[in-house]
């Protein structure tokens, strides 16, 4: 079996220790120019360094500002809030078969950024072959949500909910290259020489998939603290987990 160079730390979060195994890499970067991140915003790299600074910031309060109104507005509406969401031009899929199409492709329940090539083509094929596809076979997904037969948690939609407003605010990290580098992050036999393989933009990329869910995971922390009751939320996080990872 092949070992892995991976350093635990038992007193950190898995997510703390996720980051750290990439900022470990990170330090021996320094990309000289880059379009999502500049190359002043890499030095210190720490934890503490993917919160937002800047003009970032202002994008990521007004991702806030919405979700924080999506959310009060549709509290007890799940099905009115996916409306909105279809009428805002994201395409949303809830079948009962579609959470088992989307396992087979490595995908979780919840909102899918755009798909490429022939892994959209088979996507799409399976889709239509539930009958949760009208449209033509296509090797481009646009945006979705997919859903099983279960009603989503709304803890669970807080933080998807983020997610998708993050990415049509055209924050960075959502490339389809950068969520599959995301996604193996929490395999546990990730490690250091994993992110070594990556390039430097991959890396950076990967940065900033974690400070959106980073960010995702904070706002579900403070609408818990308004509105929710906090158990609630967690429980449908967890929900979600169970059912997606």
């Amino acid at each position: 079996m092949k070992k892995r160079n991976t350093t635990k730390n038992s007193n950190k979060s898995p997510m703390k220790n996720i980051i750290n195994v990439v900022i470990t890499f990170c330090h021996m970067l320094v990309p000289k120019k880059t379009t999502s991140i500049s190359s002043k915003r890499l030095q210190p790299l720490s934890f503490d360094s993917l919160k937002l600074v800047g003009s970032r910031k202002q994008e990521m309060d007004e991702v806030n500002k919405d979700a924080s109104y999506l959310v009060k507005e549709h509290l007890n509406n799940i099905s009115g809030l996916l409306e909105f969401i279809e009428r805002r031009g994201t395409k949303v899929i809830a079948h009962k078969n579609a959470d088992k199409v989307i396992k087979l492709f490595g995908e979780i329940e919840g909102f899918i950024p755009p798909i490429k090539g022939f892994k959209a083509k088979l996507l799409t094929i399976m889709f239509k072959a539930i009958g949760a596809w009208p449209g033509p076979i296509t090797n481009e997904t646009p945006p979705l949500f997919v859903f099983g037969e279960a009603e989503p948690p709304m803890g669970y939609m807080v933080h998807q909910i983020h997610h998708w407003l993050s990415f049509n605010k055209g924050l960075p990290g959502y490339t389809e290259e950068t969520m599959n580098n995301f996604k193996k992050i929490f395999d546990p036999s990730f490690g250091v020489e994993d992110v070594q393989k990556m390039s430097k933009q991959e890396i950076i990329e990967l940065r900033e998939a974690i400070a959106r869910d980073q960010e995702a995971l904070d706002f579900v922390q403070k609408m818990a603290e308004e509105i929710f009751k906090p158990q609630d939320v967690l429980k449908g996080i967890k929900d979600g987990d169970k059912k997606n990872i």
